[in-house]
């Protein structure tokens, strides 16, 4: 987008009050959205009233409470004397501004209700919500979630071996078997359930075991002299 036709920012005036800080600013008119910073590097900003709003006609200036701009410009309806109210809005050039400027918002019928902007260059990108942590991926067998491999779990193996659905199985699913198996005390049922698993995953490629080491003969003792 060239720099001639930047879209001005939405900022959204509600109906004001005589109570500080007088008037409450948003990004959206649903007023979800707080505005208390304007940012140089924006330039373009467009103010209109929330609901129309027809209370505490309002406007801005570089100068100070209805006194007319030497920096800024504007664009649209109302002026530093009239305001904007109802269906009004106006657009304001901010390129001639500095971040030492001042710049007052207030309410053209009540000269106590002035206030002013927070100015920056930049504005912070909006920081990336954190990641959902991912589930502990389920498996049918552990019913009770102790990750540890029961008889119960040594039927879920059977099935699947047997009949599982599109003839695959969930990578994630296997991990959470090993682990088990880790913290299980090795017997006959769990062996040979596990094994039931491997050899059916090395038949469909699925995942490649590693085999353990034969456990190396211990050395005869020697004949004593």
């Amino acid at each position: 987008m060239t720099e001639s036709n930047i879209e001005p920012t939405d900022i959204f005036v509600n109906s004001g009050s005589v109570i500080e800080p007088y008037y409450e600013f948003y990004l959206d008119e649903a007023q979800t959205i707080e505005v208390s910073t304007l940012y140089l590097s924006k330039r373009l900003y467009k103010f209109q009233r929330i609901n129309q709003a027809n209370t505490h006609p309002f406007f801005i200036s570089d100068s100070g409470y209805k006194t007319e701009s030497t920096k800024i410009t504007f664009s649209g309806d109302g002026n530093f004397d009239t305001g904007i109210a109802n269906n009004e809005s106006f657009i304001v050039d901010l390129s001639n501004l500095t971040v030492d400027d001042t710049l007052y918002y207030y309410c053209t019928a009540h000269d106590r209700m002035v206030s002013t902007f927070s100015i920056d260059i930049y504005s912070e990108p909006e920081p990336e919500p954190e990641p959902e942590p991912e589930p502990e991926p389920e498996y049918p067998g552990d019913l009770d979630g102790d990750l540890t491999i029961t008889l119960n779990d040594l039927v879920f193996l059977q099935a699947y071996k047997d009949n599982i659905p599109g003839g695959k199985i969930d990578l994630e699913m296997i991990k959470l078997i090993s682990r088990k198996h880790q913290n299980y005390d090795s017997n006959d049922e769990v062996n040979k359930g596990l094994e039931v698993l491997r050899s059916y995953l090395l038949l469909k490629h699925e995942y490649r075991f590693e085999p353990e080491p034969e456990p190396e003969p211990e050395p005869e003792p020697e004949p004593e002299p």
